[in-house]
């Protein structure tokens, strides 16, 4: 755009304002050109944002967006770049397992020689090998089948078994502003490298207490941030939850806000919260949400009190967590709380045994715990029996304190199996607080059993057993610890959060674990071998051969001879499970309690102990028709008998675990080739055929997300060209109206500058 020229003053007017006006004039003469110069030798419109505020803030907003989706296409292409060489990967391995499948089949057989074997077995050797280190192969500096531990080499070959060091866990980028996509193939996906769980049989549900976390409540949903309403019926209170974390800053929260003029006790129990009013404080109790809250639903006590006067909250099934306490996660202590009017006085009463019973069978449960007065001041004392505990107090003079210390003195000499602590949410100076005359309490809630830490776990894993000790775990995460510091091992606490699973991390070996002498394993239900194990699972999954009614042997599966002579004929075609394995020898009508079945407490397998007190030998044998005493461990394989020269024989475990991938099958069939073992070469090409249908699926998957990768690239793409056109049209000179405008304000600033030397020139006898 081209600059007026100023015109030549002819009025009677002061040289001043002539030259100011000429000055001005150059300047905005220089000022356009200089604007247009840089238009021309930089490309923009503008280079300041005062220059055009509209079009600056469209163009920060689309520099800002494009600069985003430049980011994107640097993900996806790094991205693509890693799930292609994956790809490449696992096309390699899949062609090395078709190819030795095709070989191992070559190689089986009765015209297949024992060197032909041994060569398939020396190129079975050479694959695993080269699967290893295929499956260490890294790109860019990352290894490929890692998981998330991408700095890891995931696999290593040792003593032929394969163990895998890496996890599960997928990274991920982003695609989109608001969109991620997984940018990994881990190890178990692509070779099967992680055994199937051995979690928890039993559902476990902690014990809530204190320290309980919200998030854990309701099976892990949670409880809803809000506000409850509590009333007696004339006065209401509404309590913000919303900064509290555990249950027991719920119940803190609730007690130091009751309605106007009551007073309100809160009860943590084994399961929710009870909720009274105090003595002293008339009224209904009710527990409410505000319109259109569920937070006191969620905590179970929304509602009317009872006939006695408690809110009974309803079990909140906390999830396991890592920060767990295992004294929290197989029953409860009995246990009451006793209130007194006011506060500094409510104590806590504790069995200090898990459970309904004392060990010397006295109940825990149900022993009221109560106080009297009707003694002076220092002469307070407790006595009690069975089913009661009574402390006899000065009223007006006892406090809280003095009865903490007199429970758990008669605690210490024996008399009592309980123990005494100021309630947390009522202690506001160490239970300083008088207590009260006919208050009382009866305890609830004793289940279960402690947990046996002194044993620990028996495991056997990578072609060695060892023992995992639990004598200093304290936490869940103890536990989890203590399991994983032993190599190739995973444990972790299940996906439903009710239990522990443990994993093994190698191929090529079996996995078991069992008991360390106590009952460890049983109590966690990671025991791989107990009374529920199917027989049809032994062996790995073989199962037990059983004679059979129309046999020689007329269905009996093998005898057992006691060291007096006793004879027990034993068949097992009834049963479907070791319990009903041990059930039918224990109850065998010649037994008679001579000869006790029972678990192993060390390790696995079925222990028989002769208890007939002869001078023989121990025997087990199996009849002509049938394999069962061998299949059940009880006899060492390839033999038909067992003789022991002591009263016991202890069966083997036969419920092996393995990690079923493409390590293991190729181990197992390497083995199998060099043993001329048809039935075990038959099932490691079946184990190979599963794995390579397993890994096909992964190849799928990973197909499927290249080519939503290859979409998104080409999106990606377009819109870069869309936001660069966009930007183009708000920002970009037009270099042609550009290089006009210039050539019309050089024009008109030479014409300035002439304009000016001439004026300049004029004196006051020209004018004149």
């Amino acid at each position: 755009m081209s600059n007026s020229i100023v015109s030549i003053p002819t009025a009677r007017i002061s040289d001043l304002f002539v030259r100011s006006q000429l000055l001005a004039q150059l300047q905005s003469n220089a000022a356009a050109l200089y604007k247009t110069e840089m238009q021309l030798s930089t490309g923009y419109r503008f280079d300041s944002i005062s220059e055009d505020p509209s079009a600056s803030h469209t163009v920060i907003s689309l520099q800002s967006l494009l600069q985003r989706v430049t980011q994107l296409q640097t993900n996806v292409s790094t991205n693509q770049s890693y799930l292609s060489t994956a790809d490449t990967a696992l096309s390699s391995v899949s062609k090395l397992i078709t190819s030795i499948r095709a070989t191992a089949v070559g190689a089986t057989g009765d015209t297949a020689t024992d060197s032909q074997r041994a060569a398939a077995a020396e190129q079975v050797q050479a694959v695993i090998q080269e699967l290893v280190v295929i499956g260490n192969q890294k790109y860019a500096g990352r290894y490929l089948f890692s998981g998330s531990e991408n700095s890891t080499e995931p696999f290593t070959y040792l003593n032929n078994v394969v163990e895998y060091s890496g996890n599960e866990t997928a990274l991920s980028s982003y695609s989109d502003l608001n969109s991620l996509f997984q940018t990994n193939i881990n190890g178990n996906e692509a070779f099967g490298a992680i055994s199937s769980q051995v979690q928890s049989s039993e559902t476990i549900t902690p014990v809530l207490t204190y320290d309980t976390v919200l998030s854990d409540l309701n099976q892990g949903r949670g409880v809803s941030s809000g506000s409850i309403i509590v009333s007696n019926g004339r006065t209401s209170s509404t309590i913000d939850i919303s900064s509290a974390k555990t249950i027991g800053d719920v119940a803190a929260l609730i007690k130091s806000h009751p309605p106007a003029g009551a007073e309100i006790n809160v009860d943590i129990t084994a399961t929710g919260l009870n909720i009274s009013l105090g003595e002293g404080s008339s009224g209904t109790l009710t527990i409410s949400d505000v319109a259109g809250g569920k937070t006191a639903k969620e905590l179970g006590i929304a509602g009317t009190a009872d006939s006695s006067g408690v809110i009974e909250g309803t079990a909140l099934d906390p999830t396991l967590d890592k920060t767990t306490s295992l004294q929290d996660i197989l029953g409860a202590y009995a246990g009451a709380t006793i209130h007194s009017t006011g506060s500094d006085n409510d104590i806590l009463i504790k069995a200090d045994t898990m459970g309904a019973t004392a060990s010397d069978g006295t109940a825990l449960n149900g022993v009221t715990i109560s106080y009297v007065n009707d003694v002076t001041s220092g002469n307070e004392y407790v006595e009690s029996d069975d089913s009661t505990i009574t402390v006899h107090i000065a009223a007006g003079s006892t406090t809280a304190s003095d009865v903490v210390n007199l429970i758990n003195k008669a605690h210490d000499a024996g008399t009592i199996s309980f123990t005494a602590g100021i309630d947390p949410l009522d202690d506001v100076n160490g239970g300083q607080g008088l207590v009260e005359d006919g208050a009382s309490a009866m305890t609830r809630d004793g289940s279960g059993k402690a947990l046996d830490q002194k044993s620990g776990l028996q495991i056997t894993n990578g072609g060695e057993t060892f023992t995992v000790s639990l004598a200093g775990c304290k936490t869940v995460e103890d536990v989890l610890n203590a399991v994983n510091a032993n190599s190739g091992l995973l444990a972790e606490i299940n996906s439903a959060k009710d239990g522990i699973s443990i994993r093994s991390r190698t191929s090529g070996c079996d996995f078991m674990i069992g008991e360390n002498g106590g009952t460890t394993a049983a109590q966690l239900g990671l025991r791989t071998f107990t009374e529920d194990t199917k027989l049809s699972d032994l062996n790995y999954g073989t199962g037990v051969k059983v004679a059979g009614s129309g046999s020689a042997s007329g269905g009996v599966d093998f005898m057992i001879a006691l060291s007096d002579g006793t004879a027990m004929a034993i068949d097992i075609s009834g049963a479907t499970t070791i319990g009903d394995v041990i059930d039918l020898i224990n109850n065998n009508a010649n037994n008679k309690g001579k000869l006790t079945a029972q678990l192993d407490t060390y390790g696995n397998g079925i222990e028989l102990v002769d208890n007939s007190g002869g001078t023989g030998t121990l025997t087990v044998a199996n009849s002509d028709s049938s394999s069962a005493a061998t299949d059940l461990g009880l006899i060492p394989k390839g033999q038909s008998k067992i003789i022991s020269d002591t009263n016991t024989i202890t069966g083997r475990d036969v419920n092996e675990t393995e990690t079923k991938g493409i390590f293991t099958a190729l181990i197992n069939l390497k083995q199998a080739l060099l043993n001329n073992d048809t039935t075990g070469i038959k099932d490691a090409i079946s184990m190979l055929d599963s794995s390579t249908e397993q890994l096909n699926l992964t190849q799928a998957d990973l197909g499927v997300r290249e080519q939503n990768l290859d979409a998104m690239s080409s999106r990606l793409t377009t819109e870069t060209t869309n936001l660069k056109s966009l930007l183009s049209d708000n920002y970009d000179a037009d270099v042609t109206q550009t290089a006009s405008d210039l050539s019309a304000q050089e024009v008109t600033y030479q014409a300035a500058l002439k304009a000016t030397a001439s004026i300049l020139q004029m004196t006051l006898m020209n004018y004149l």
